[in-house]
């Protein structure tokens, strides 16, 4: 799963096998991508796509829905 910032700045996160992460953030809004293999943009399985906003103080809980085509 990849997070991208506002300014563009890249963070990847490794899910453990049941597909959960955890991941501190700066503030921020980030969007979401992930797919069923690297590289992300990989046409046949990635998913994501949402925009998520990080406040100062805050935690976030994400559910992003993929499925194989």
């Amino acid at each position: 799963m990849r997070l991208t910032s506002a300014k563009g700045h890249r963070i990847d996160v490794i899910t453990d096998e049941s597909g959960t992460f955890s991941v501190r953030v700066p503030v921020g809004v980030y969007s979401i991508i992930a797919g069923l293999k690297r590289p992300y943009h990989w046409p046949m399985g990635s998913c994501g796509g949402s925009v998520i906003v990080v406040a100062r103080g805050q935690s976030r809980d994400v559910v992003v829905v993929c499925q194989a085509l």
